[in-house]
């Protein structure tokens, strides 16, 4: 959604996201809490150190607020940065803030001498009451029944703007060394850079890859936690009968009756982080006939089973992992007969520093037992 926003910006504009990544490598983090959130740290990793010292004005855009308190949180974070940012601008989908909430932020403001302006889609107040519903045995059976067929899964790669030097840690200090790719904004990027990279158009090639690939009449483009914006841009180019649909570490209670809006969810490990579970709502049994699973970096096949395990019993014909960065090349294994640095030497340009000798001259090497790599 905020990448979404800036790309109708035009002028002298960054953009920046926040995370819950544990990012290795020498950034300036800048921390702040989501208080009611189950995955409340918050991060931004600047790898400019001035990143905020030339800005005077900030826009932050959020899907909704509540009691608009994890915004607050991020204004007290960035004015520790920069505190001459005196002008904020809210954009959001929905505002559901109460009057104490806002008042909150009204205080705020007076004390610290700033302005924050709010600007929403949709403005009201809500409130719960009952309990929950439970969940019966009948409509479990069903899900339990579904035919247990699993998907042909196949990998896709499309290699992006990587940025070097910063890997991930999960929460078992294992670190992906695939890169971060540029495109996402995760460390700042400009409209200008924006522009750029719109016209390699890497985003338009994925999509029309895909669309030729595509066998069914139903497909679903998956963009997974904070990788969402370019699997929606892909799916542009993509063809018809494609919906988009994004993956949340949210649970959200699913029960299947008409009048409620999440009917079904699936629960699997995050490919990241085996100890966070991610959620996919609303996909039943034949639904689609392909899955594109997007993720921003390559993982470990390991990380990918539990996922092609949560998506039998769907009726779906083929499951396409997307890599968008690809883990590094390591060193291959060893095999053939010759020595290591005899294949080394093969590979280098001999033509200046040996000079070539006659057939029978490396006839009479080879069988007195030295190696080809000798014999020039």
């Amino acid at each position: 959604l905020g990448q979404a926003v800036f790309a109708c910006f035009s002028g002298n504009y960054t953009y920046i996201h926040t995370t819950r990544n544990n990012i290795l490598g020498s950034y300036n983090r800048c921390n702040f809490a989501e208080e009611h959130s189950h995955a409340p740290k918050q991060y931004l990793y600047i790898k400019d150190s001035e990143f905020f010292s030339e800005i005077y004005r900030v826009v932050l855009i959020d899907d909704e607020l509540t009691t608009g308190k994890i915004l607050l949180n991020l204004i007290k974070a960035i004015r520790e940065q920069n505190s001459n940012i005196r002008s904020f601008t809210i954009l959001t989908l929905l505002d559901w803030r109460s009057a104490e909430d806002k008042n909150r932020l009204k205080t705020f403001c007076e004390l610290n001498a700033i302005e924050v302006e709010s600007v929403a889609l949709l403005t009201g107040e809500f409130a719960i009451s009952g309990g929950f519903l439970p969940k019966s045995k009948k409509e479990l059976s069903q899900k339990l029944a579904a035919d247990c067929c699993r998907p042909e899964v196949k990998v896709l790669t499309a290699v992006f703007n990587s940025i070097d030097k910063n890997y991930a840690a999960d929460n078992f200090a294992k670190v992906n060394s695939a890169p971060y790719i540029k495109e996402t904004g995760r460390f700042g990027i400009t409209t200008d850079e924006l522009l750029l990279l719109e016209k390699q158009a890497k985003r338009k090639r994925l999509g029309e890859r895909i669309c030729g690939l595509r066998q069914g009449n139903k497909a679903l483009f998956l963009g997974t936690g904070e990788f969402m914006y370019i699997s929606i841009k892909a799916a542009a180019h993509a063809g018809f009968g494609l919906r988009v649909q994004a993956i949340t570490r949210s649970p959200v209670y699913d029960f299947a009756v008409n009048d409620y809006a999440v009917k079904s969810a699936i629960k699997f490990p995050c490919s990241e982080n085996a100890e966070v579970e991610n959620y996919i709502y609303n996909i039943l049994t034949g639904n689609y006939d392909e899955v594109y699973f997007f993720l921003e970096r390559e993982v470990l096949e390991e990380r990918l089973i539990p996922i092609a395990d949560a998506f039998e019993g769907l009726n779906l014909k083929k499951l396409y992992f997307v890599f968008c960065s690809l883990l590094p090349v390591g060193k291959p294994e060893r095999f053939g007969s010759y020595l290591e640095k005899d294949v080394i030497l093969l590979l280098k340009k001999v033509q200046n520093g040996m000079p070539e000798t006659g057939i029978e001259e490396r006839e009479s090497a080879i069988q007195g037992g030295k190696p080809l790599s000798c014999c020039r």
